[in-house]
């Protein structure tokens, strides 16, 4: 068995979470990707000078959106983490399955 094929081995035994990883990724990337209109739409806000309803909301909907990206990210590394962990297990009892085989 080449790497490749054992890398693609790895990654189809661990598929469910390799695609919550990208779908954290790609909502957190659509997330911070409308952050700057509305840190802009602020901006203007202050810069006429006027205090709405809508300038207070602005702000809110901003500082949800950052600890959005923010939450979605924690839980990109949690999942990461875990992988990690699992391949590290899989891996450990691979190497030790096959060392006592050694012939010196």
């Amino acid at each position: 068995m080449t790497p490749l094929q054992r890398f693609i081995a790895i990654l189809q035994l661990e598929k469910k979470d390799i695609l919550q990883i990208f779908f954290y990724a790609i909502f957190a990337g659509l997330v911070s990707l409308s952050l700057p209109l509305g840190i802009q739409a602020i901006i203007n806000f202050i810069q006429s000078g006027r205090v709405s309803v809508s300038w207070i909301l602005l702000v809110i909907l901003v500082v949800f959106g950052v600890a959005l990206v923010g939450i979605l990210s924690l839980m990109q590394l949690r999942i990461t983490e875990n992988l990690q962990q699992k391949i590290f297990i899989r891996s450990s009892f691979e190497f030790s399955y096959r060392i006592p085989k050694i012939k010196f």
